[in-house]
């Protein structure tokens, strides 16, 4: 919520032509002024917030229904005329020939930045399955696994629709959206010679500068954070309804006050990360806790201490959290719910294909989230808790 209040800031920061004519020291003077104060941050988290609310607390139909049935084909829309806006430039196809070259090796092998293989001493490949990984928990973000978002809006499909059938829908639209979103932004970023970078960089940072020196640039920049705007919206509808939905049925709480105890929680936490985002370190926290941290500063030299409690979190979530929830999501379908109700809800005919999904959902599955887990968890140590006088 706080990066979706720098969206909505920045909507009207283009609409306003705030980066024509911005060199690039320009643009990165308005965004660290913007992300070094707390209370502009608060107040965008704030109203993202209370918007999301405001939404979810009208119920399913009349809320989260009739929003997303407008704002999902309007980002649809949007997603279409910009890509059909980068079509006319120079750099659309060799941006597209850059996303889409497929070379199946960088699944498996080490790259630097500029995508180049990285070779060991003997001068051969190193060996990392770093894609794969990448991959699969961009899966646990982009479809909300992890926090059973997809779960409890199943809730409220009709019993007639297929399960499988649309989880395949939902896949396809995903990607499709993903690479139109890639034709926007590559074509751009390879018309004025900008690194593709990724985060929050790219997209407050890099396109910005775009939009200031392209011809109706306050305009392609206000329809792409328009766009943005709303992918933020459908998501943190996504992601507040399974707490809301919890919290009726386990405390008999009315959607009003499930709303109300689920936004506040999610707007205090929201403080942690408007903090983090500001520059605040753990170590700036336990500094201002308590004088005496000075005398042992020896004791927080260690990088650990650099890392803000976002940072903290958010390895918390990913590492954690979000595989343990999709872990226990596949062995509750593969082996609590009964195969004649899975089946059955799956609305699949042929028996093979019901037999291999339970296959891969009893075994195959769990394999790989417990890969992710590992493999995960000792790159987040070796980044950031590693250290050359030990830990």
């Amino acid at each position: 919520s706080v990066v979706a209040g720098q969206v909505i800031a920045y909507l009207f920061r283009t609409m306003s032509g705030a980066f024509v004519g911005q060199t690039q020291d320009g643009v990165a003077y308005l965004y660290n002024d913007f992300r070094s104060n707390p209370e502009i941050l608060l107040s965008w988290h704030t109203i993202f917030l209370v918007l999301t609310c405001v939404i979810v607390a009208r119920g399913f139909k009349h809320g989260i229904e009739k929003t997303v049935k407008v704002l999902m084909p309007l980002l649809i829309v949007l997603l279409i005329i910009l890509a059909i806006h980068n079509h006319n430039t120079s750099t659309f196809l060799p941006a597209a020939s850059f996303m889409l070259d497929v070379d199946f090796k960088k699944l498996f092998y080490l790259t630097d930045n500029n995508g180049f293989y990285l070779l060991d001493a003997q001068g051969d490949y190193q060996f990392a399955f770093r894609g794969v990984l990448v991959a699969m928990g961009h899966a646990f973000f982009t479809l909300a696994i992890g926090v059973g978002s997809l779960i409890v809006y199943g809730i409220y499909l009709d019993a007639t629709i297929s399960a499988a059938r649309v989880t395949a829908l939902i896949t396809i639209l995903d990607t499709l959206i993903a690479l139109l979103a890639g034709l926007i932004i590559f074509p751009i970023l390879f018309t004025y010679g900008l690194s593709p970078g990724h985060g929050t960089a790219l997209v407050f940072k890099t396109l910005p500068m775009a939009f200031g020196e392209m011809e109706n640039g306050s305009f392609v920049g206000s329809l792409f954070f328009l766009m943005l705007f709303i992918a933020a919206l459908t998501s943190a509808i996504a992601l507040l309804e399974p707490a809301v939905r919890w919290l009726m049925e386990r405390y008999q709480l009315s959607r009003v006050a499930a709303v109300t105890w689920a936004g506040t929680c999610c707007w205090a936490f929201g403080i942690i990360s408007v903090f983090s985002v500001s520059g605040t370190r753990l170590r700036d926290i336990m500094q201002s806790i308590d004088g005496t941290f000075e005398s042992a500063a020896a004791q927080m030299s260690h990088r650990f201490f650099d890392l803000t409690a976002f940072q903290i979190i958010d390895g918390l979530v990913t590492l954690f959290i979000l595989p343990t929830v999709g872990l226990f999501v596949a062995i509750m379908c593969g082996w609590v719910i009964p195969t004649q109700v899975s089946r059955e809800g799956l609305q699949l005919n042929s028996s093979t294909v019901y037999r291999v999904w339970l296959f891969v959902i009893r075994f195959i599955t769990p394999a790989l989230v417990g890969v992710v887990f590992f493999v995960s968890l000792a790159s987040w140590i070796s980044n950031n808790l590693s250290d050359k006088t030990g830990f």
